[in-house]
């Protein structure tokens, strides 16, 4: 193998217009922009406490008894 070989062979590369760079920028920057929102929504939600469906289902029905046992002491 000559050293010829070993060497990688050059990609001819079309220059990019200032309107691709300045689209490719702004897509770039509304990326980061997206994924900061997600981010922020992801943390105000790291706190939230999370329940089972059939506590969930519990809840409601001991809240609807309650409702409906106020309702009869009117």
């Amino acid at each position: 193998m000559s050293a010829k070989d070993d060497k990688m062979k050059k990609v001819e590369v079309e220059p990019i217009s200032g309107k691709e760079k300045q689209a490719e920028k702004k897509e770039l920057m509304e990326a980061a922009k997206k994924a900061r929102a997600d981010t922020k929504v992801k943390d105000e939600l790291d706190d939230v406490e999370t329940i089972s469906k059939e506590q969930a289902q519990k809840e409601i029905q001991q809240a609807a008894q309650k409702v409906k046992n106020a309702g009869k002491h009117k």
